[in-house]
C-alpha cells in the first residue's frame, strides 16, 4: 500500500531519468524527449496507462459499483518497477511492463484473472489496447501473447479467427531442452530503435492492400506451422526413440525454418529498415553455423 492511500507510481532513477552519470547522459536523455521516433521515454506513462486500463476493465466487466467495492477494500497501491530487458532493442520491454502491471494489480486487489476474464486468449488484447489506444504505440499481438502464455507459443492470427472470436489460436509448445538449451540472445545496446515506427509502416502497407505484405504473411504462417510441428515431434531427451543422425536432421530443419523466418522479414522490410548492425549479427551467426532471427514478430 502507498503511505497516504493514494495511487503512487515511483520513478526509476535510471529508466525515468531522475539520475545521471554525466552531462552527456543527461543531454542524450533530454534529446529523446518529445520525439515521436524516440518512442516512450521512461516507464511512468506505461504504468499510468496500465493502471487506468486495469480499473476501466474492472468497471467494464463487473460494473462500476462492484469495481469500486473491490478497489475500495484496500488502500491504493504504490507501484515501483525494475527491468532487465534492454530498452528499445526489439525485446518487447514496454508490453512486458504492461503485463507486469496488470499482474501486480490483480494480485494486490485479490482479483482472480479468470473470474474477471474467463478467456485467457483475451488478455493479450487488453495489453495491446493499453499501448495502441492510450500510448499510441503501433504494435501487434505477438509479443503480448508470448508474455501472457510464457514459454514457446504457436500463434495463428488468421483473419477469420480474429473476426469470429476476437483473438487468434494460441497453443503452448514443449520447452524441450534439446531445443532450448542451445538458444542465445544478442542485442546491440548502442543501437536503440523504437519498434512502433516499423509496425506503423507495416500496418499502413497492410491496410492499403499491399500484395507483397499479404503474400509474405502467408509464407510466415506456413513457416510457423512447420516449426511448430518439428518442435512437437522432438523427443523429450537426446537418444530417446531415435538415432543421433535423425535428431541432427531434425535440428537442421528447425534451424533452416528459423533462418527462413528472418529471410522473409528481410524481404518484407528491406535492409534499410533491418539495419546494417542487425544484418551483421545475423551474418556472423550464420558464418559459424548458427541459425539466427529477430526476437520480435
Amino acid at each position: 500500500p502507498s503511505n497516504d492511500g493514494r495511487l503512487q507510481i515511483e520513478p526509476h532513477p535510471h529508466f525515468d531519468g531522475t539520475s545521471f552519470g554525466s552531462v552527456e547522459e543527461l543531454q542524450k536523455r533530454w534529446s529523446q524527449r518529445g520525439r515521436p521516433e524516440g518512442g516512450i521515454v521512461g516507464a511512468i506513462p506505461i504504468l499510468q496507462a496500465s493502471s487506468l486500463c486495469f480499473f476501466r476493465l474492472l468497471e467494464a466487466k463487473w460494473g462500476v459499483e462492484r469495481a469500486k467495492e473491490v478497489v475500495g477494500a484496500r488502500p491504493m497501491p504504490k507501484l515501483t518497477y525494475d527491468t532487465n530487458i534492454p530498452v528499445q532493442v526489439g525485446m518487447a520491454g514496454s508490453s512486458a511492463l504492461v503485463v507486469a502491471s496488470f499482474r501486480a494489480l490483480l494480485a494486490y486487489f485479490h482479483v482472480d484473472p479468470f473470474e474477471l476474464e474467463e478467456q485467457r486468449e483475451m488478455w493479450p488484447q487488453y495489453v495491446l489496447d493499453v499501448e495502441r489506444k492510450e500510448l499510441k504505440i503501433s504494435a501487434g499481438l505477438q509479443d503480448r501473447v508470448a508474455q501472457v502464455y510464457g514459454g514457446i507459443t504457436h500463434m495463428d492470427f488468421a483473419s477469420d479467427l480474429l473476426a469470429s472470436q476476437g483473438f487468434g489460436s494460441y497453443s503452448s509448445l514443449p520447452m524441450n531442452p534439446i531445443f532450448t538449451d542451445d538458444l542465445f540472445v544478442v542485442y546491440l545496446k548502442d543501437q536503440p530503435e523504437f519498434s512502433g515506427k516499423v509496425h506503423s509502416d507495416l500496418r499502413q502497407r497492410y491496410e492499403a492492400g499491399d500484395q507483397k505484405v499479404f503474400d509474405l504473411v502467408v509464407q510466415f504462417r506456413q513457416v510457423c506451422a512447420q516449426l511448430s510441428t518439428e518442435l512437437r515431434d522432438l523427443p523429450s531427451q537426446s537418444g530417446q526413440g531415435e538415432g543421433e543422425e535423425e535428431l541432427l536432421e531434425k535440428r537442421k530443419r528447425i534451424a533452416a525454418l528459423i533462418d527462413r523466418n528472418f529471410d522473409l522479414r528481410r524481404e518484407l522490410l528491406g535492409d534499410a529498415v533491418i539495419g546494417g548492425h542487425c544484418l551483421h549479427v545475423v551474418d556472423s551467426a550464420r558464418e559459424v553455423g548458427l541459425c539466427c532471427n529477430f526476437t520480435g514478430s
